[in-house]
């Protein structure tokens, strides 16, 4: 029998994880999961993959608020209203619509990183599914939709995995 051992959303694209004891399901996936991400100037989304730091920022849900801490660096809080204007920001091959959270957040993010970065969120509200991203088709339904997530809603990994990458590391 298969068993679900632990549970994680990522508020912040490619930032630290917080473990959660269950998951709400909407549209777009996990609750809370990927609703923000951070883009440079160009409107290109980052990732750990060219920031390793980012695995420091500890983003955490307060409320409906985005409460965020970075070892060494005061707080942030974002504010669930936070939005200045809308934009779009490219999550690999798709042009998505997403909220700018603020020049606060903006400096707070650029500072932590050391690049010239914007905190962005899913719109609250709905918005033409031009300007959404789709589950690729040819693995489910056409009317899937994503969050800023990679490319599935959900992503599961199973613990004999986690097992032989340890060990395949050494860790």
């Amino acid at each position: 029998m298969l068993q679900i051992s632990r549970l994680f959303i990522y508020p912040i694209k490619s930032c630290a994880g917080t473990e959660v004891s269950e998951l709400t399901l909407d549209a777009w996936g996990a609750v809370g999961d990927r609703r923000f991400v951070l883009a440079d100037a160009q409107g290109q989304f980052l990732t750990q993959r060219q920031l390793p730091r980012m695995q420091r920022i500890q983003p955490r849900w307060q409320g409906n608020d985005l409460h965020v801490t970075c070892a060494g660096h005061a707080d942030l809080l974002v504010p669930a209203a936070a939005g200045v204007g809308e934009c779009l920001v490219q999550v690999w091959k798709d042009s998505v619509a997403a909220q700018d959270c603020g020049d606060a957040a903006a400096t707070w993010f650029s500072t932590v990183l050391g690049v010239s970065c914007r905190l962005l969120r899913l719109p609250q509200q709905r918005f033409p599914a031009a300007l959404q991203r789709r589950v690729n088709p040819k693995y489910t339904e056409q009317d899937n939709w994503l969050s800023f997530a990679d490319g599935f809603p959900l992503l599961l990994v199973n613990q004999s995995s986690l097992d032989a990458l340890g060990q395949a590391l050494g860790r």
